[in-house]
């Protein structure tokens, strides 16, 4: 009987161990897409500001010059929003 005990005891620590990893790796997985997600909103930002800069050096040229196409926001996971430019 007492060396099931062990066996029992062994298994729930390996048991632990192999949880505690997981979500050590989930946790790793989840910061990385954050920061990625972030990366994305800079990008697109950035993008949004290049595309009006240059409407306004085009509108300059020539008034007549069509408006850059309206924004849209998107929300990601965690309340996070971020604009894209809707080219349709």
């Amino acid at each position: 009987m007492h060396r099931f005990d062990q066996e029992n005891e062994d298994n729930n620590r390996a048991s632990l161990a192999e949880r505690r990893s997981m979500a050590e790796h989930l946790q790793e997985l989840h910061d990385w897409l954050v920061r990625d997600q972030q990366d994305r909103h800079s990008s697109f930002r950035g993008l949004q500001e290049r595309i009006q800069h240059l409407h306004s050096v085009l509108s300059q040229a020539n008034p007549n010059i069509a408006p850059p196409p309206p924004l849209r926001e998107f929300h990601l996971a965690g309340d996070h929003a971020f604009s894209l430019s809707h080219f349709t």
